[in-house]
């Protein structure tokens, strides 16, 4: 199938991509609950 070895390289890094945004997300996530910023979104 065209394209299948293609997708086997390009995927494992886009998956690494992906856990790294979702790791920073939980990062500043955990960061803005310790600041306390949550009220200023209208978050409690």
């Amino acid at each position: 199938m065209p394209g299948t070895q293609t997708a086997t390289i390009v995927m494992p890094g886009l998956a690494q991509q992906l856990a790294a945004l979702r790791r920073q997300r939980d990062e500043i996530a955990a960061e803005v609950e310790r600041l306390g910023l949550l009220t200023l979104f209208g978050r409690s």
